[in-house]
């Protein structure tokens, strides 16, 4: 038994023949029904057995049973070979009908979906997988994209071991992260060279007490009012007017003028206060009120 070509014309049904529902394997109990995929005897017995999907079955007044198939193609029987990521047990459903003699049907087998068949705890001789359509005519594919993984990029192969990254939840290739299928194995948590860097980078940032970003730029910015208030300070000292006055008069606008309400007259908050409340001030953008903050901590401070 061989493979057709694509292209030619299905004849008409003659009288005499009836639809069949199932068929019984030939020398044993089991039963295939359309819809159901098979294993089909190759005319080369040097040749792994094809497999197809039955899409109909009839027989003739002399009960021969004929069934119309719909192939499936191993990778390297198409145009473009077998790839690196096609699996072992990997099929392409193809647009190549044909019609066969039941006798040439060796057994069933099941075709899984791609995202089925790598649940699978066991794999037997009967599975197999579809990820992909193919038109046997033009060797197109369907989809014509896939997800890549890995440094190199390749489709998921469900036959190679992979490794999940923890922190960008990518998968790798032991050897692509200079590491042996056996070290792989024993690993209980896995972070790639990326994430690694970043994290080192983070903890960097880290090294000193800040609880944000925003913290940060509460210091930066207070440290730029506080060099500016002491050479106000030194001005202030010079022609004998009082700091306070200077502070909270002359470099500022009244706190109490603010809508945002954070500090009141007549009482000077302690440095953790005007800490907690700086937050608060950089997420308004008051910048005003940010300066007199800076005058404020360093009037507790000096």
């Amino acid at each position: 038994m061989a493979k057709t070509r694509p292209g030619g014309l299905i004849s008409k049904p003659k009288t005499g023949k009836r639809d069949l529902d199932s068929y019984t394997i030939r020398g044993t109990t089991k039963v295939v029904r359309v819809g159901d995929c098979v294993m089909m005897r190759p005319s080369d017995t040097g040749r792994p057995s094809y497999v197809a999907r039955i899409e109909g079955m009839e027989a003739d007044s002399r009960n021969n049973v004929k069934v119309r198939v719909r192939w499936y193609y191993r990778p390297e029987e198409s145009l473009g070979g077998r790839r690196q990521f096609h699996g072992a047990k990997e099929l392409f459903l193809s647009d190549h009908y044909d019609v066969q003699s039941a006798h040439t049907i060796e057994g069933k087998c099941i075709v899984h979906s791609f995202k089925n068949y790598t649940k699978l705890e066991n794999v037997g001789a009967e599975d197999y997988y579809c990820r992909f359509e193919y038109k046997a005519a033009t060797g197109g594919f369907t989809p014509d994209r896939v997800a890549v993984y890995c440094k190199c990029e390749m489709p998921y192969n469900p036959d190679d071991l992979m490794v999940q990254c923890e922190g960008c939840k990518d998968w790798y290739h032991p050897a692509c992260v200079d590491m042996t299928i056996e070290e792989a194995k024993k690993l209980d948590h896995f972070v790639c060279s990326e994430c690694a860097s970043d994290d080192d980078v983070k903890r960097s940032q880290n090294g000193f007490s800040v609880s944000s970003v925003a913290d940060v730029k509460v210091r930066l910015l207070i440290t730029c009012c506080c060099i500016s208030v002491l050479m106000l300070s030194n001005v202030g000292r010079t022609y004998g007017v009082d700091k306070n006055t200077i502070f909270t008069s002359t470099l500022f606008p009244d706190p109490l003028s603010s809508s945002s309400g954070i500090w009141r007259v007549g009482r000077k908050q302690a440095p953790e206060e005007i800490s907690a409340v700086s937050r608060s001030v950089i997420a308004q953008g008051d910048l005003n009120l940010l300066a007199g903050l800076a005058c404020r901590l360093l009037v507790c401070d000096v």
